[in-house]
């Protein structure tokens, strides 16, 4: 069978080229002198019918999606505004309402995050009514923050039902990225502290993830993933086999509060003041997942200082929280491993396949110990 992507190139590279598609965008908007437009995000949305979504942005032009079935022909596309977005219908209102405010992340049909000037807060909108349960959460968190954990959080502002609206206040601070390259094992076992504060507090959350979850999810994304790279299926079955084995030998065990999703890109730092944002995810789960998905996203940093980081991380976390489970720390790296995989193979990069495979046997590498960070 032949790879989605090759069977598609011509509509993917059209999709990835701003110029290509820019007069289709110009008329879709009424926008006909603006210039400038820009490929911000795309997915393949369904392998079975050909379904593909691609974001654009310009300078004083709407944010545009183009969804296509296998062309751009008039019959098979479809472009409208994020405003006109069928299952964002408050999104419209929240922008009439607030026109000062610009896109700083848009998902068709899921959410769309919102700010102003650089001190303005932000506003997610969603699909759904799980904002509410986030506010609450988030609410318990600022109680939470400096008193039984260890970071600065986002203060929670407002929830609007109606619009399916969350605001929250912008936190104090800059990407850790520049100080954890510098820094390496020393902030990054900072970090891991700070994380494993989350997983001893008497925090709670609305919202469970168990290790059985994680399995069903990576399993899910296998037929995905072959659905669209069928070369690699054989890689997937023998991973996700291998996976069903070991989590059939897992205890089961009380969860903790956890982020949900602690890479780097969350962390902030003010001075020496550290702060974690996005707890969009924030569940009861093993702490083993909060390290593996720190661990997993760091290991992809073209950085000479990988490991120290790593060691770092998971050295600060094992002080404040205590030791972790070896066997379910790599389960939950393979799962990541296998989320990267379920993203690549969803983008539209041209090279897929190769890095659809990387990704698989890093994941059967981690579970046949041929990697370890603790």
């Amino acid at each position: 069978m032949t790879c989605f992507h090759d069977a598609n190139r011509g509509l993917l590279e059209a999709l990835r080229n701003p110029d290509a598609v820019a007069p289709l965008l110009r008329g879709a908007t009424g926008a006909d002198a603006v210039d400038g437009w820009s490929f911000d995000w795309g997915r393949v949305v369904d392998a079975a019918s050909g379904r593909v979504q691609a974001v654009y942005t310009a300078p004083c032009a709407p944010t545009c999606v183009i969804e296509a079935w296998g062309s751009l022909h008039p019959t098979t596309r479809s472009i409208y505004r994020l405003t006109d977005d069928p299952r964002l219908d408050t999104l419209a209102r929240v922008l009439r309402r607030a026109p000062n405010l610009s896109v700083v992340r848009y998902r068709p049909g899921k959410r769309c995050m919102l700010s102003g000037s650089d001190r303005a807060p932000f506003v997610k909108v969603f699909n759904d009514g799980r904002g509410a349960r986030m506010f609450e959460e988030a609410q318990a968190l600022w109680r939470a923050a400096r008193r039984d954990i260890d970071v600065d959080v986002a203060c929670p502002i407002s929830y609007e039902p109606a619009l399916r609206a969350l605001t929250h206040a912008r936190v104090d601070g800059v990407s850790i990225a520049g100080s954890l390259r510098r820094d390496g094992g020393v902030l990054a076992r900072r970090l891991g502290s700070a994380a494993a504060s989350i997983a001893v507090s008497p925090l709670v959350p609305r919202s469970a993830v168990r290790h059985g979850d994680e399995l069903d999810r990576s399993c899910a994304r296998a037929v995905e993933i072959a659905a669209l790279i069928p070369a690699v299926a054989p890689r997937l079955e023998r991973v996700v086999f291998e996976l069903g084995v070991r989590h059939g030998r897992l205890p089961e065990r009380p969860l903790r509060p956890t982020h949900g999703s602690p890479h780097m890109s969350q962390w902030l730092l003010d001075g020496d003041d550290l702060a974690l944002v996005d707890f969009d995810r924030f569940s009861w789960a093993d702490p083993e997942l909060d390290v593996a998905t720190f661990v997993g996203e760091y290991t992809d940093e073209a950085t000479a200082n990988v490991p120290a980081v790593i060691e770092g991380f998971v050295a600060g976390y094992c002080d404040t929280y205590g030791a972790l489970d070896p066997k379910r720390l790599d389960l939950y790296r393979c799962h990541k491993r296998i989320a990267k995989a379920y993203r690549v193979a969803r983008s539209f990069r041209p090279d897929v396949e190769r890095r659809v495979t990387r990704h698989l046997d890093e994941a059967m590498d981690v579970l046949q110990g041929a990697e370890t960070v603790a």
